[in-house]
């Protein structure tokens, strides 16, 4: 088997409540930069929507001419205020509050 090298690809490894420890880690690589995203995990439940908007949050900064790992920071930091934020519900998890960031 042979394993290819992604050239000048960008990777943002979303961390979750999930893995242990106090902190929710994302890891930002983009070939040259090596940055650790933490924050303060808050709750216990997982919450449906954090990825998505991370993604979704990740492009639009970007849209607006960010760079890669400014853009995941801001990111970062919109996702972990709308957990904050979030919807609890009678399911196994809680739902991310997109309004959460003001």
């Amino acid at each position: 088997m042979r394993i290819h090298e992604l050239s000048g690809a960008t990777v943002l490894a979303k961390g979750g409540v999930r893995l242990e420890g106090p902190d929710a880690v994302d890891v930002f690589y983009d070939g040259e930069t090596l940055e650790v995203l933490s924050a303060p995990n808050v709750g216990e439940v997982a919450v449906s929507g954090a990825g998505c908007s991370l993604a979704a949050a990740v492009t639009a900064e970007l849209a607006k001419g960010a760079s890669p790992l400014e853009a995941a920071r801001t990111a970062k930091e919109f996702v972990t205020v709308g957990i904050r934020n979030r919807v609890a519900s009678g399911a196994p998890f809680h739902a991310l509050w997109q309004g959460g960031a003001r």
